[in-house]
């Protein structure tokens, strides 16, 4: 059964419709195709001491020169070149497929790339080898690397330039020379069984002796001979843990290795004799550690995680984190340049909520949320928003992530993230489809569009994640609170027999998190809660029927058919139900429909009403674009924001 998202818009403010309000902000979940940040993360400091946007899905920075950065885009197959003192995009290289590790020698004329295409499971497809003259941008040449549908990219070059080494799914690697653009040699190793892409498996000593290789091991290559000299497992019960990459120090002699669980279930970072391939010290950092890259000095270390969106700052001297740098967005590779002075953090998230100016339909700002959508692998976008009553507060949900952002509403800026720790599986991590924040803000709830025991909520004050266990395993794809945030609705699905299943529709006491009545109603299309918090709105096929919450009684039947999204006016005098490509005025006294507006040939999948009353906003499904009616003179202005809109918050 497809996931319905629908906007509910919770608010104590009266309403005089013919004297609007000053110009509010509306908040407008947005995914996949939107340009991605590079954060420049300044090494004196630590702090994060600038920016720029390169393409969607930035995974991986090269610095091939002074002033200038490649940066690869896996989203949208391309290789954004940008000028460092302006932050403007001077090329833009159109790859065929995707893009996932990119490096260079500092002061080299050549830049290379690891391309292939992530399909998500054991089968074979095409990768390559791309070799770049740094100064005209041509393509010079490549070669195809082995790949077995999953992705664990590395790259390593020579310190001449001479010999690269490449792999994309941690399990085959190539020897390619520069000078000949042959491959001369496939080694063989463990790949890694990480359920999202580790990028950056390969690190090579200083002397260009030995080529490390992160996996279900970490294994030690004799460059001039292809031997194994050895190799080391995570700490740990086996086959739970996983190397992600690793930084060696100047010398040599120490590797600073990355290692998580299969299903990120805890990051570590090892330290580890290269001599004996022993294992010195270990430290827990984060949830889905990534490459680390070592400082020029060897005194500090600088890990990714994927996940949790930080960067961790650990001194080498006993493994101790000193600091960590958040970021917007997940991270793949990061890059330190030549001097040792500035960090270069991709955000491979696309995922982010538009801040809208309600009178001018201007984009004010644009913040960055935790998740990037693939089609191709069965991830969708954004979570749509959900806002506190007073509007000071928007939470939303990526999807590659089990994050929930919190948004200041009066700073546009994210001051919190939430880790749901539950939802339906995907391969890059866990994610709620949907999810609703009580009015009063305490709680956030997490719709799931598969069988689950219990639904989540966290508890916005300390972050816990507790749930509401179902009588039954259920799937929650409509949920709505009643403004004083004392129960909630939660529509959804239960199993019956092998395959089959049957409507629900479960109210829950907020305080105890418990389901306190089951509702008997038909398959649920939408729902909103009326101001006042007497009754519901909920849509079903055949009308959207009237449900008086003191006794969970249907009282009355509004004659709209079909409602995939409805909202009321903030003084609950009026509610407005999209259906086909109508939005339909229902006067809320009597149930009647006064009105109705053309709203285009569109899927409607929410509806958001500004707290002036003077604006319904109308999220399609699929499309780019928010349908604005004009709730006086009920004229339709529909706005392009150029990226996918997922749903609106006031």
């Amino acid at each position: 059964m497809p996931v319905r998202y629908a906007v509910y818009l919770f608010t104590t403010l009266a309403v005089i419709p013919a004297v609007p309000l000053e110009a509010g902000t509306a908040y407008v979940a947005v995914c996949c195709n939107a340009n991605s940040t590079v954060s420049v993360i300044g090494t004196a400091k630590n702090t994060v001491a600038g920016s720029f946007t390169a393409g969607p899905g930035s995974n991986a920075v090269a610095l091939p020169s002074p002033g200038v950065a490649w940066v690869a885009n896996s989203s949208n197959n391309t290789i954004s070149i940008i000028n460092l003192a302006s932050g403007a995009v001077e090329k833009t290289i159109q790859l065929k497929l995707q893009p996932w590790l990119i490096a260079s020698n500092p002061d080299s004329n050549r830049v290379y790339v690891v391309t292939g295409n992530f399909t998500g499971s054991l089968s074979h497809f095409s990768s390559t080898l791309l070799e770049y003259n740094a100064k005209t941008f041509g393509l010079i040449g490549g070669a195809a690397i082995p790949n077995d549908g999953l992705v664990n990219p590395g790259l390593a070059i020579s310190a001449d330039n001479s010999t690269i080494y490449a792999t994309f799914d941690s399990q085959s690697i190539i020897v390619f020379h520069a000078a000949s653009g042959t491959v001369s040699s496939v080694w063989k190793t463990r790949r890694a069984l990480s359920s999202s892409p580790a990028i950056g498996t390969l690190t090579l000593s200083p002397d260009g002796a030995t080529l490390y290789t992160a996996g279900q091991a970490l294994t030690a290559i004799d460059t001039e001979s292809g031997s194994v000299l050895g190799s080391v497992t995570p700490p740990g019960p086996p086959n739970t843990y996983s190397f992600s990459g690793s930084a060696v120090t100047s010398d040599g002699s120490v590797l600073y290795a990355a290692y998580f669980g299969q299903f990120q279930t805890g990051g570590f970072v090892a330290s580890i004799n290269t001599e004996d391939f022993t294992v010195t010290g270990s430290t827990p950092v984060g949830s889905s550690p990534e490459e680390p890259v070592l400082s020029k000095d060897g005194s500090t270390l600088y890990v990714p995680d994927t996940l949790n969106s930080l960067v961790y700052v650990m001194s080498t001297a006993g493994l101790t984190i000193e600091k960590s740098i958040a970021v917007a967005g997940q991270i793949a590779a990061v890059t330190l340049n030549a001097s040792g002075t500035e960090l270069y953090v991709p955000n491979s998230s696309t995922a982010s909520v538009l801040a809208v100016d309600t009178s001018s339909f201007a984009v004010t700002a644009s913040i960055g949320v935790s998740g990037t959508g693939d089609l191709t692998v069965g991830l969708f976008g954004t979570t749509p928003p959900s806002a506190t009553a007073s509007g000071e507060a928007i939470f939303t949900g990526g999807i590659q992530p089990n994050v929930v952002t919190e948004i200041d509403g009066n700073t546009n800026k994210v001051v919190r993230q939430f880790s749901d720790n539950a939802g339906s599986e995907s391969e890059s991590g866990l994610n709620a489809a949907t999810l609703l924040v009580t009015p009063n803000g305490k709680q956030v709830y997490l719709g799931v569009n598969n069988f689950v025991e219990e639904v989540p909520v966290i508890e916005t004050a300390t972050g816990t994640v507790s749930g509401v266990k179902c009588p039954d395993s259920c799937a929650i794809f409509e949920m709505v609170a009643l403004p004083d945030s004392s129960r909630v609705y939660l529509s959804g699905i239960k199993p019956i027999g092998d395959d089959g299943s049957q409507a629900i529709f479960w109210e829950v006491d907020t305080a105890t998190l418990t389901v306190v009545a089951r509702v008997s109603l038909a398959t649920v299309s939408a729902v909103a809660a009326s101001p006042s918090g007497s009754f519901l709105y909920v849509g079903t096929a055949s009308g959207i029927d009237v449900l008086n919450t003191s006794q969970n009684t249907v009282t009355g039947v509004v004659p709209v058919n079909g409602a995939a999204a409805i909202a009321f006016s903030p003084d609950g005098s009026t509610a407005y139900a999209a259906a086909g490509s109508e939005l339909y005025v229902i006067y809320t006294s009597t149930g009647t429909v006064t009105a109705s507006v053309g709203i285009g040939s569109i899927t409607p999948i929410g509806i958001a009403v500004s707290p002036d009353g003077s604006q319904a906003w109308v999220t399609p499904a699929n499309s780019t674009s928010v349908v604005i009616v004009n709730t006086i003179s009920l004229t339709v202005n529909t706005v392009d924001f150029g990226v996918t809109v997922a749903g609106v918050a006031f």
